[in-house]
């Protein structure tokens, strides 16, 4: 595959570059729970490192903000995690009391920086049940965020196709769009400033977030970008029942951008494993169809509690069932690379 000059690419993609920015006014009084979220997910191969970043509104509280730092730490270093609220001024919006995110050019180029205070976790202990409080430590995050491939609008793509769902029907947005980047930059982990280099996603989503609970039962977020240029992308939801509500993804190939329907979706959470886990994903577009393999490398396990949030680690016991976020290795057409694997759903519960 040539590689593609990102200069001569629109990477906005028809989304409208003021979604990047945060919204600066009340939302709709008849919206109840009306919220606003950003999620950046990157991984390292390198350094075996990868992180789950989030700022978000609080769905009963549109003034108070939500940051949240979820970092799987090389080799057998544990679960690093961190939660944090505050009020923050318009200028300082999206953002948290330790956590900003600075848009340089709408779609193009972000600065997403942390200096906190976190709690590190065993992967057992993580893997075992909701997480314990523990020993704080210092840490601090630095990046330079570069697009890969222009952005993703899910409703676009679920409206560009049949059976591929809709927007409307969510539980936790109506709207969402979603982009590949590389980020560079350093990592400061115990006292040492490690120098990052990964790929991954980042999306943004407005709308109702957990005003029907019912509705939602699970997940698939698949997405990395690779080093020819090509890029995809892949998300699933459904509900209790396994009725698919957004079946909708996207191929980025010597760059031409395509939305693909899902032929052999990916399956469903079975067991709470660390890593190893197979991935498989067929989806098919005007170009034909792409057979996307992969490995879970790392995974970060919480547990759905209130109608909008979660605890940190698996707890078998909640009806609800787990949020999976994950770091994989892809293979596509032989080129390998690394993004988001993010899985929900509940442990022993699947379609007949």
């Amino acid at each position: 595959m040539s590689t593609v000059t990102l200069d001569r690419v629109d990477l906005a993609n028809g989304v409208d570059p003021n979604r990047e920015y945060a919204l600066r006014t009340e939302p709709p009084a008849d919206k109840f729970r009306f919220a606003e979220n950003y999620m950046l997910a990157v991984y390292d191969p390198v350094l075996d490192l990868g992180m789950w970043l989030h700022l978000g509104t609080c769905p009963d509280d549109f003034a108070q903000w939500e940051e949240q730092v979820l970092m799987t730490l090389p080799g057998d270093g544990g679960f690093l995690w961190t939660r944090a609220y505050s009020r923050p001024t318009p200028d300082q919006k999206p953002g948290g009391p330790n956590m900003r995110w600075d848009v340089i050019a709408p779609f193009e180029r972000l600065r997403v920086t942390f200096d906190g205070i976190g709690i590190r976790t065993p992967y057992a202990e993580m893997m075992a049940g909701r997480v314990r409080d523990a020993k704080q430590e210092l840490f601090a995050i630095d990046l330079y965020v570069e697009a890969l491939a222009p952005a993703w609008d899910n409703h676009v793509s679920a409206a560009s196709g049949g059976a591929r769902g809709s927007m409307a029907e969510q539980s936790w947005a109506s709207e969402h769009y979603q982009q590949t980047f590389r980020a560079t930059g350093t990592v400061r982990i115990d006292g040492k400033d490690l120098a990052f280099n990964g790929t991954g996603v980042r999306d943004h989503s407005r709308g109702q977030r957990g005003h029907k609970p019912w509705a939602f039962g699970g997940h698939n977020l698949w997405s990395a970008p690779f080093a020819s240029g090509k890029a995809f992308g892949m998300q699933r939801m459904w509900t209790p029942d396994f009725q698919g509500t957004l079946n909708v993804g996207f191929v980025y190939v010597d760059g031409q951008f395509h939305h693909t329907d899902l032929i052999t979706p990916p399956g469903y959470l079975e067991h709470v494993a660390l890593s190893g886990d197979p991935l498989e994903l067929v989806m098919r577009s005007p170009l034909g169809e792409h057979r996307i393999t992969g490995v879970l490398k790392k995974t970060i396990f919480c547990t759905f509690g209130d109608p909008w949030g979660y605890h940190f680690g698996a707890d078998l016991s909640e009806p609800r069932g787990l949020f999976v976020p994950g770091f994989a290795e892809f293979t596509w057409d032989g080129e390998v690379s690394y993004g988001l694997a993010e899985r929900s759903g509940r442990i022993g519960k699947l379609p007949a």
